[in-house]
């Protein structure tokens, strides 16, 4: 081959080689600019994100940050690029984030985790994902986004505090219940007192180191196992005005500080409604048991009178008749009560002419008749004394809209005025104000309000004088004689 066709095959691959070189750049230009694009394009969706990104080195340094991250730091990008994430941050959260950046670099999957940051207080989600290097394969950073979730964590949080919330309450209520179903269905209050310390550690906030004690008077009553403790609540039982008893409620073991000690208001607001709804029990069942005695002394009282006594309707029909007018007809006192009171002493269908229950009902005034009744074999005096209810009616619906009727064929019909005026002053001024409770404490206080009644109490029908100035001065100037 001759020299000249060698410099002619070396220009033609010279002039090959040149071309592949400028294709070569041309290919590069292509991809650098395509990269640049993408970068640009990047870089717009990083700015313009409301999440926060940055970039973070194997070494733990700064690569990169979005605008948004940079104005939470308060720094420009050229005073964070190369920083140690540990100088930026506190020494704790500094060391989750490289554990949790070690952990992506190892198992080359991206990571989601909630954060709290003590920066600013705000709740984020962050996802780390791994940055693949030049050699396939190999990890040389990790893309941190942080996406603020404080709104919806607060959210979060309020619903499950106000569930957890509605939850003591439904269980504070439902002890309420209990309380008020044992009152109402229990027949002593010892088995009421038994009943509400067993209900109300269910009804606190941590039942399982709740215990309870109840005590009234020299009584005491516990949830067991029983344990008192100085993590203490408790309200009085007051009864009469006077403190009979207390609830008191312990928790075994400490807890945090709430509104009282380590018990909620609501804890509070509920064992003082324990407190008052046992008070109110007791109260209403000595009040019931005052009620019965004084029933019982009262019927005991009413049959014991010798004078012929019966209660009646607006329609003449005996509403309560007593032994005495029970035995003069020789019936029995109940087989009295819906008969019309002309029927079982006349005879009659009608009213007898004399009788002065018409008048009372116009008058609405006592009045007194006296006459011989030939079923009786005697003359009776008849006195009516009218009952008024609160509107001023002489009768009503009402079982207290009735008549009191006493007859007494003993004596003449004048006495028997003074007496019954004198036993219904000494029923409502005495008997029924006080309720006495024994036999003993009748006779004294009755005893004491007779005293008073004929030595003290002056009279407008005695010209504003007293019983014992009229009668027995009276019955000594007649003797005297």
């Amino acid at each position: 081959m001759t020299p000249m066709n060698d410099q002619h095959r070396i220009k033609a691959q010279l002039n090959d080689e040149l071309e592949q070189t400028r294709t070569r750049v041309a290919e590069l230009e292509r991809v650098e600019a395509a990269l640049r694009k993408s970068e640009e394009r990047y870089r717009s969706l990083v700015e313009s994100t409301d999440d926060s990104v940055y970039l973070l080195g194997r070494d733990m340094r700064y690569e990169f940050a979005n605008r948004k991250y940079l104005s939470r730091l308060g720094l420009s990008l050229a005073e964070l690029i190369r920083q140690e994430y540990g100088k930026l941050h506190p020494s704790d959260a500094s060391e989750e984030v490289a554990k949790k950046v070690d952990q992506v670099i190892k198992s080359g999957e991206p990571m989601v985790y909630e954060h709290l940051s003590h920066r600013d207080d705000r709740y984020f989600l962050r996802t780390l994902s791994p940055v693949i290097g030049e050699k396939p394969g190999k990890i040389r950073a990790i893309t941190v986004t942080s996406k603020d979730i404080t709104e919806r964590k607060r959210t979060e949080e309020a619903l499950k505090q106000r569930t957890y919330d509605m939850r003591e309450r439904i269980k504070e209520l439902s002890c309420m219940y209990g309380v008020a179903t044992s009152i109402r269905k229990r027949g002593t209050l010892e088995e009421i007192f038994r009943d509400v310390a067993a209900l109300i550690p269910p009804g606190w906030q941590y039942p399982e180191i709740t215990r309870a004690r109840l005590r009234f008077d020299k009584a005491e009553y516990v949830s067991e196992p029983f344990e008192g403790t100085v993590w203490k609540l408790s309200s009085d039982i007051i009864v009469g005005g006077e403190p009979r008893g207390s609830v008191e409620v312990y928790y075994l073991e400490s807890r945090p500080e709430l509104d009282e000690g380590p018990f909620l208001k609501e804890e509070r607001q509920l064992i003082n409604g324990i407190a008052r709804a046992l008070s109110e029990a007791i109260d209403h069942r000595r009040a019931e048991e005052k009620i019965k005695r004084a029933a019982q002394e009262w019927r005991t009282t009413f049959d014991s009178i010798s004078d012929f006594v019966s209660l009646h309707g607006k329609d003449y029909k005996v509403v309560r008749a007593n032994k005495a007018l029970a035995d003069a007809l020789k019936m029995k006192p109940g087989e009295l009560v819906g008969k019309h009171c002309y029927e079982l002493v006349h005879g009659t269908k009608e009213p007898h002419p004399d009788c002065p229950f018409k008048q009372v009902q116009k008058t609405k005034k006592p009045s007194t008749v006296e006459f011989f009744e030939p079923s009786l074999g005697m003359s009776v005096q008849v006195s009516i004394s009218p009952i008024i209810n609160e509107e001023g009616e002489f009768t009503g619906a009402l079982k207290s809209s009735n008549i009191k009727i006493s007859m007494d064929g003993k004596g003449r019909w004048m006495d028997n005025v003074i007496i019954e005026r004198l036993w219904r002053s000494l029923k409502y001024e005495e008997v029924y104000l006080k309720a006495y409770e024994t036999v003993p404490e009748a006779r004294a206080g009755i005893k004491e309000w007779i005293r008073f009644y004929n030595h003290e109490r002056t009279h407008q029908s005695l010209a504003r004088q007293t019983p014992e100035q009229v009668y027995f001065f009276k019955s000594t100037k007649e003797l005297a004689a």
